[in-house]
């Protein structure tokens, strides 16, 4: 019926691949898990970091890393422990103060 969807995109029409996206709205924080590490996923936006993690209800979400401070917030963490996977995170984005979106972002544990 609709092999061509299978063979263009390697799944059933209707099959979910992956979780759903997540982005911080200004003053909302998270407690994070860590799933694997970042993959650069190339979009019609150009090169974009995604980060899988697991909430503290269990749910599983994307996380969009596209704001410089919170992937360069990340990436100092991964270069200190050496990996993502498995760290607990607390990501918070600070009210706006301009233009730039500014989070802090502490290892909780791992």
């Amino acid at each position: 019926m609709s092999e061509w969807f299978q063979r263009v995109f390697g799944r059933a029409p209707g099959e979910r691949t992956g979780y759903d996206f997540l982005t911080l709205q200004e003053g909302q924080e998270i407690v994070a898990r860590a799933l694997g590490e970042v993959r650069v996923v190339r979009t019609r936006f150009g090169n974009r970091p995604f980060l899988d993690v697991e909430l503290e209800g269990g749910e599983r979400r994307t996380l969009v890393l596209s704001h410089v401070d919170l992937a360069e917030k990340v990436a100092l963490i991964e270069q200190e422990h050496g990996k993502l996977e498995g760290l607990r995170l607390r990501i918070k984005r600070l009210p706006s103060t301009g233009r730039k979106a500014q989070y802090e972002v502490e290892v909780l544990g791992g």
